[in-house]
């Protein structure tokens, strides 16, 4: 045999029409993309005194995240950022600091890749109601009682088929999946669950527009009207029942948001899995995470 033959990744090839079958397009799930960020790791160890790298490392992430977030008008301790800063954040030069490579090599001019693009469509998928996305997350007459378009055509009703996606990419150029809690860039609702996204078909059959279904996290607000915090002086959310519909180029970022557990959570003898009992709706902004929260 060969020697090449041998090699891991022509061992690989021989599986790659199954797995176009079974995932789709092999643009939808390379990872070529990410590997190229070994780069920007590489970058952040130069500037340390090579004791520590690990933490050296760490550390310029956690400093660039916070940069990032503030900068990109994210709310800190209870503030924004003001319209020049913003601005001065959206140049070349800042985000080519902040990133570590020029914003042309980050914010990459294929489709897939702009915000509000909608990625992720599995292999056979057909077009399905509305309705039935939305009631396999709440009920039909919940629904009908909260449910909003917002920003979107004046045709658009539950009653459309949509052709349901798994991911949109948001305004920050982060991949968001089906069930990540999201911002939103609207004065309507700020943040929620992304439950649904795709593009609209409309009676003729052809695409019309692409839409993302929100289910809208709440504030919880004690007596006194302040904020209810946790142990932990984070805000306590609660996830309502209100289903909003927008175009996916409203999709913000995504928050990183953990689930107040109750005595019904608790670790399971498969595997010692933790498991989650969401039927209290409350959960909390984790403030001691690096993602945009």
């Amino acid at each position: 045999m060969p020697s090449y033959a041998k090699r891991l990744k022509t061992h690989l090839v021989l599986h790659l029409v199954d797995n176009i079958l079974d995932f789709g397009p092999t643009q939808c799930y390379n990872t070529e993309r990410y590997e190229s960020y070994n780069s920007l790791v590489r970058a952040q160890n130069i500037f340390g005194n090579r004791q520590s790298p690990s933490r050296d490392i760490a550390t310029n992430f956690a400093v660039q995240q916070h940069l990032t977030f503030i900068c990109s008008r994210g709310y800190f301790e209870g503030k924004q950022c003001g319209e020049q800063l913003y601005s001065i954040y959206l140049s070349t030069q800042v985000q080519q600091f902040l990133r570590g490579v020029s914003i042309k090599k980050t914010q990459s001019d294929k489709d897939i890749y702009q915000p509000g693009c909608l990625r992720k469509l599995h292999h056979g998928t057909v077009p399905c109601k509305i309705l039935d996305i939305i009631c396999d997350q709440i009920s039909l007459r919940e629904l009908l009682r909260t449910c909003t378009l917002h920003n979107m055509p004046d045709d658009v009703t539950l009653e459309m088929n949509i052709l349901p996606y798994s991911a949109v990419m948001s305004k920050t150029m982060q991949l968001l999946d089906v069930g990540d809690f999201v911002k939103i860039s609207s004065s309507i609702v700020t943040t929620g669950v992304l439950i649904a996204c795709g593009r609209l078909i409309d009676h003729n059959g052809e695409s019309s527009s692409d839409v993302c279904m929100i289910r809208e996290l709440q504030t919880q607000y004690n007596s006194d009207g302040t904020v209810s915090l946790t142990e932990f002086d984070c805000p306590i959310l609660i996830l309502t029942n209100n289903v909003f519909f927008i175009a996916t180029s409203y999709l913000h970022s995504p928050i990183s948001v953990a689930h107040i557990c109750s005595s019904s959570c608790s670790f399971s003898s498969d595997y010692f899995t933790y498991r989650h009992d969401f039927s209290n709706y409350l959960f909390c902004y984790n403030i001691y995470c690096m993602n945009n929260s």
